[in-house]
Order: structure tokens, then C-alpha cells, then sequence
């Protein structure tokens, strides 16, 4: 073998060599690039005035959230609610609540949060008129302790948590 075949051979090793490092750079970059572009960011808010409350979770990220986890805490205790009846007679019970209406979604795991969605997780409307401005604002202090946890991943697999109280 000359000398300008070996050389040759040898550039051409290393041109492919080079266009296979490029091409594992620019992959991970990509891969970096999506992660950051596709990633989820899960809001709890709880908002309580004199006609009710609502519990919300919505995603204000650029990705859809996977739930992996969501519960419902009073206090220390983390009650189950299978069914808006026992929601409602827990809040009825537990809060003294006036007259009035609940709603409650339940969220499963797995449950997909899509880019901009925002569900309302309970509802309480209350009726002005049956209740007294004490009551309401005893009822509302009561909700001090209601905390909602969300653990949610991106299509990715990252995982992340959203805490709400109340306060």
C-alpha cells in the first residue's frame, strides 16, 4: 500500500468518525431541546370567596402531564372520596356547610392533563341568602386545613409534584 492510499484510508476513517460523533451530538441536543419544549407544569389552586369554592388543576406548561397520583388531605387525614355524595356529606359534616351544591371530579391514574386544560376538581356553591356572614366566615376558615397533592410525569417520564393548601 502507498503512502497516499494510506493516508487515504485513514482520512476517510476519521471523516466517518467525525460525522458519527456529530451526528450522537446533535441527537442529545435534540432529545435536550424536546425535554425542555414538551415539559408540564401542573397548577392546584384553591379559591374560596362567600359563594363557594373551587378546586382546580390545570396544566399551564408546553407538554401534557401524566397523573400518577392525586389525593384530597384534610388536615392530617387523606379521606376517600369515591362518589360526589360522599364528598358532599364530608363537607357537610366536617365544615358545617350552609345549603348549597357540590360537584367533584375524580382524577384516576394516568389520567392525561392536555396543554391548557383546566379541570375543576370540587365545586362548592353555597346559598347567600341561608346562610349568615358568620357562618360563611367560619365556614371559610374551616378550609384552611384542604390540601391537594398531584403527582404528574411529562411524555418523557420526568416526574414532578404540585402542592396546594389552601393558605
Amino acid at each position: 500500500m502507498s503512502n497516499p492510499d494510506l493516508i487515504t484510508t485513514w482520512a476517510t476513517i476519521f471523516i466517518a468518525a467525525m460525522g458519527v460523533i456529530i451526528a450522537v451530538t446533535v441527537a442529545v441536543a435534540a432529545r435536550k431541546h424536546n425535554r425542555l419544549s414538551f415539559r408540564p407544569l401542573v397548577y392546584c389552586g384553591i379559591d374560596s370567596n362567600m359563594r363557594g369554592t373551587s378546586i382546580t388543576v390545570a396544566n399551564a406548561g408546553t407538554g401534557p402531564a401524566k397523573i400518577k397520583k392525586f389525593s384530597l388531605n384534610w388536615g392530617e387525614a387523606e379521606p376517600e372520596f369515591d362518589s360526589p355524595q360522599q364528598l358532599s356529606n364530608f363537607f357537610f359534616r366536617e365544615l358545617s356547610l350552609p345549603n348549597g351544591e357540590v360537584y367533584y371530579k375524580i382524577i384516576r391514574t394516568g389520567f392525561v392533563l392536555a396543554v391548557g386544560d383546566e379541570i375543576v376538581i370540587i365545586g362548592l356553591s353555597t346559598k347567600k341568602d341561608e346562610a349568615t356572614e358568620q357562618e360563611y366566615t367560619a365556614w371559610l376558615s374551616a378550609l384552611a386545613s384542604f390540601k391537594v397533592h398531584v403527582e404528574y410525569e411529562s411524555i418523557y417520564g420526568e416526574r414532578f409534584t404540585c402542592d396546594k393548601g389552601s393558605t
